[in-house]
Order: C-alpha cells, then sequence, then structure tokens
C-alpha cells in the first residue's frame, strides 16, 4: 500500500470517529429533549385537570363537577411518579377543598324548612369552601410554573 494511502487512512479514521461521536451526542440531546417534552406533556395534563376540577367546583353543573373530579384524580394518581412533594401536598389539600366543597354544598341542599334555622352557617360552610378554591385556584400556575418550565432545554 502506499505511504499516501496510508496516510490518507490515518488523517481519516479520526475524522469519522469525530464525525460519530458528534452524532451521537446530538442523538443524545434529541432524546434528552423528548424525555423533557414527554413529561410536560404528562405534567400538563396534571395542570389541566387540577385547573379544571377547581374552576368546574367554582362555576360549573354538577355533572360536569363529577366528570372533572373524577379526571383530576385519575390525574393525581399520575403525580405521584412526575412530581415533588410539595406539589403532590398541593394536589391534596386540592381534593381536601373539593371534597368539603362538596360536603358543604350536599349540607345546604338538604335543609327543609323544618331546619331553616341552620341555613345561615351552611351557607357560611358553602361560601368559606368556594373561598378555599378559590385560594388554591389563584396558587394553581406558581406551584406548577417550576415543574412545567421548558427554558432548561
Amino acid at each position: 500500500m502506499p505511504i499516501w494511502l496510508q496516510a490518507l487512512f490515518g488523517i481519516v479514521t479520526p475524522i469519522i470517529a469525530a464525525a460519530g461521536v458528534a452524532v451521537a451526542f446530538q442523538q443524545w440531546q434529541i432524546a434528552h429533549r423528548n424525555l423533557k417534552h414527554a413529561l410536560f406533556d404528562r405534567r400538563w395534563a396534571v395542570y389541566a385537570a387540577a385547573n379544571d376540577v377547581l374552576v368546574s367546583h367554582m362555576n360549573g353543573s354538577d355533572d360536569e363537577q363529577e366528570v372533572r373530579l373524577a379526571e383530576f384524580l385519575r390525574r393525581k394518581m399520575d403525580a405521584q411518579f412526575l412530581f415533588g412533594i410539595a406539589l403532590r401536598q398541593y394536589l391534596d389539600s386540592v381534593q381536601t377543598a373539593v371534597n368539603e366543597y362538596c360536603a358543604a354544598v350536599r349540607i345546604h341542599r338538604r335543609i327543609g324548612p323544618q331546619t331553616e334555622h341552620e341555613r345561615p352557617a351552611a351557607e357560611a360552610a358553602v361560601l368559606s369552601a368556594s373561598a378555599a378554591l378559590r385560594n388554591l385556584h389563584e396558587q394553581l400556575v406558581e406551584q406548577f410554573r417550576p415543574s412545567l418550565a421548558l427554558d432548561e432545554i
């Protein structure tokens, strides 16, 4: 084999190896971005379910509230694997507030003419539970912001 061909192989081999490393690095970056986007999609579903359950219990019909609560509970189970302890505690407080609101509304609706003297206390309980839902809804974006940020990509 001629000397010039050996020299050419000696130069080309490291270049091919460097190109392989560059392609592998780019594939790793793409896989990392895809993972971030997949996590974002799953986390966004939990965020949307939390938002929907809060809004529906503040403004929605009974049927919508049931549907949104069922979706929220399904998504809340996913949260165990997607979020840290602080956000999971926030989701627990959302569930507790929704349950308290539903209980207060149930009691308020059950009040009949013979228990009319209980109406002010029941209305106060509904208003208090509704205020708790609004408070949690105001915190929603800030609670989820760190988990949904894509600026690190």
